[in-house]
């Protein structure tokens, strides 16, 4: 673990998985290491987590980010923990991977309902009997509605099955999340520049066009890079 490289893993907060995806840092904490319980015992980890902790502080990696707004999307839904948990361990076996809902066995959007998934799925609604998934395993329309939004905008796999990039939102496209550049922070995808950068420089500025001219970026660009860091401030 130790030894792991961040420039290919990536490597994220807890606040930065938080706004990147919505759900709550106490979430995010508690499915890397467990809930106390009132026993005073700990419940098991949810994520099967890329790195340990870093000076005390829970870190994660892009595909444990990946797992987070997967579950998340689900959760929503009203599929339960124990479903999610059954489907993983069964994707584990079936297709070898490590972070099942960062891979590309629920779909890459070209073959929603390849066999192999859709028979993956439907085991696990017939075992859990979770109302909420067998509705989306039995209703194709219901399962394209939800797989969509996740699956199909923004996120592009590798050839290992793994999810390789992350496109955020989609109105702001040229912002992408690379493991493999910049250590999986938000850049604009052209320039390879930090969002977080030309953000700053914008509040040192409070100009868009100075900021574009030092950084030689298009103006366009630039305002695309401060609206998302806005957005992620909320």
């Amino acid at each position: 673990m130790n030894a792991i490289n961040f420039a290919d893993t990536g490597l994220y907060t807890v606040g930065d998985a938080a706004s990147l995806t919505g759900v709550s840092k106490q979430r995010v904490r508690g499915w890397l290491n467990g809930y106390h319980k009132k026993d005073g015992s700990r419940s098991d980890k949810r994520l099967t987590g890329q790195l340990s902790p870093i000076d005390g502080h829970f870190a994660l990696g892009f595909l444990d980010l990946m797992e987070v707004h997967f579950i998340s999307h689900f959760l929503k839904r009203g599929v339960k923990w124990k479903t999610l948990a059954l489907a993983a361990k069964y994707a584990r076996e079936m297709f070898e991977v490590d972070h099942p809902f960062a891979s590309k066995f629920i779909s890459d959007g070209s073959d929603i309902y390849e066999e192999k998934t859709h028979a993956l799925l439907v085991k696990t609604a017939d075992e859990s009997a979770d109302p909420s998934l067998r509705s989306l395993v039995t209703n194709q329309f219901a399962m394209y509605e939800v797989l969509r939004p996740l699956l199909i905008d923004g996120i592009t796999f590798d050839d290992t099955g793994y999810a390789r990039n992350w496109r955020p939102f989609g109105n702001l496209s040229s912002v992408i999340l690379d493991p493999h550049r910049s250590f999986g922070k938000p850049i604009l995808d052209k320039y390879s520049v930090p969002t977080k950068t030309l953000y700053d420089a914008f509040i040192t500025e409070q100009d868009l066009e100075a900021v574009a001219e030092i950084y030689e970026i298009d103006i366009e660009d630039v305002t695309k890079a401060v609206e998302f860091e806005m957005r992620l401030a909320g």
